[in-house]
């Protein structure tokens, strides 16, 4: 999801990327002064080429949410929790675990967790670029700004950190809103914006234009028309845990719906996907400009469709996290209270007991794996304990229990072996699956 909105543009931003118009004088309105950006010629360039990208965060989801509050503070969504940054720190998970927790149920994925109130007060106070009811003007750090008369679909506002109001259309070079006319940023020309999606592109506070481009990747286009690619550089393999995934993964959690043939319970089938090492960056899905002077972006990794990185422009020394997905996300609320023990009857069942002390006992669970059990040896969280042990999770409804308690029956003999319906907090896997 992007951080920017889409929106109805003016029919005057159409015509003005048609010709070359002259840049609009200042004059006596309710709008902010206009200081025209510097465009190739200028001789006084504020910022440098050489831009450097720290990675923040990878997020192991299918979406996720950029936004800013303030002047230098991003709050991150991504799936279930809400993170937010200040400054220079590393992002920060909003509230504890169990603020997080909405139900009381026990199975791998729940009922009905959500953000807590603190989150959601953060997230009301963020600031977003978008227009005004009248749709013909937006918004920006409370002085309003007339877009013109008429409209235009599939156009967007660029987000931007220098006080002006840009907006672009696929297959349109970027246009700046003067105090009375829509005006071409000529050192915007030529980009190969993708066309496939709304058009990735912001501009930073020192007046540098930042954009995903088809074939040459990120650019950054100086206020004196220079220009450079900007490497986003591989997330490190220290981020590449195993995840519990599911079959549909915008499923959040088991809800009951109606059916024809009344209420029903929605099954979400979970296995384990082993890690995956971080890939290149095939597309940007969002560029954000703060007003401090850096960009934050976030792309797309290679070769898949829930797997992304974040980016900040440099200085940043905070460590990377990662950050799992919805269905990790729902377990590691589970585990904010106590693990309920097993008795039977689970759709997922932790043997916990030392692998390796016991390593013949853990190959011979595993081959009680089939198309309806996953079956898999893990270590990881369950409550507030570490453990090792054997994870058991029925992928079917129609499949038997019967394998499963048989399998665990035979694992608890293994001295000071335990049984949890609680799915733990996936650390690493051990041996093979």
């Amino acid at each position: 999801m992007r951080s920017y909105a889409t929106v109805l543009l003016v029919g005057a931003l159409s015509a003005a990327a048609c010709q070359s118009a002259p840049e609009a004088r200042p004059v006596a309105s309710a709008h902010p002064t206009f200081h025209p950006p510097l465009d190739a010629g200028a001789k006084d360039a504020p910022s440098e080429l050489g831009i450097k990208m720290n990675v923040v965060a990878r997020i192991r989801h299918t979406r996720a949410t950029l936004s800013r509050r303030g002047t230098e503070d991003v709050i991150l969504e991504a799936g279930l929790f809400v993170y937010e940054a200040r400054k220079n720190r590393p992002f920060q998970r909003i509230g504890e675990i169990a603020d997080y927790a909405k139900d009381e149920g026990e199975d791998l994925v729940g009922t009905g967790a959500g953000a807590p109130s603190q989150a959601l007060r953060l997230q009301r106070k963020v600031e977003q670029l978008a227009q005004d009811d009248d749709g013909t003007s937006v918004t920006l750090r409370g002085v309003k700004v007339d877009l013109g008369e008429g409209a235009l679909d599939g156009c967007v506002l660029a987000p931007s950190a220098d006080g002006h109001v840009y907006g672009t259309c696929r297959d349109m070079p970027l246009m700046l809103r003067t105090p009375n006319a829509w005006v071409r940023v000529e050192r915007a020309n030529g980009l190969a914006l993708d066309t496939d999606t709304a058009p990735q592109i912001a501009v930073a506070s020192d007046g540098a234009i930042w954009a995903w481009e088809r074939e040459r990747g990120l650019t950054r286009i100086l206020r004196d028309g220079r220009r450079e690619h900007v490497e986003l550089p591989r997330a490190p393999d220290s981020l590449a845990s195993p995840t519990y995934e599911g079959k549909y993964p915008e499923q959040m959690s088991a809800t009951w719906a109606r059916g024809a043939g009344g209420v029903v319970k929605f099954w979400q089938s979970t296995t384990i996907d082993p890690p995956r090492l971080p890939a290149e960056i095939a597309a940007v899905e969002g560029l954000l400009p703060l007003t401090d002077g850096s960009v934050w972006v976030l792309g797309w990794e290679a070769g898949t469709s829930h797997s992304m990185s974040l980016y900040r422009t440099s200085p940043f020394t905070a460590a990377p996290i990662e950050i799992g997905t919805p269905f990790d996300q729902q377990n590691e609320v589970r585990n904010a209270k106590a693990p309920r023990t097993w008795t039977g009857h689970c759709p997922q069942v932790f043997v916990a007991f030392d692998v390796a002390a016991h390593e013949s006992a853990a190959k011979e669970a595993l081959r009680a794996r089939s198309a309806q059990l996953d079956v898999n040896a893990v270590a990881g969280r369950v409550g507030s304990r570490e453990e090792s042990g054997v994870l058991f999770l029925r992928s079917e409804p129609e499949s038997s229990p019967v394998a499963l308690e048989q399998a665990v029956a035979k694992l608890l003999m293994v001295p000071r072996a335990e049984a949890f319906c609680t799915a733990p907090v996936l650390g690493r896997m051990l041996g093979p699956r």
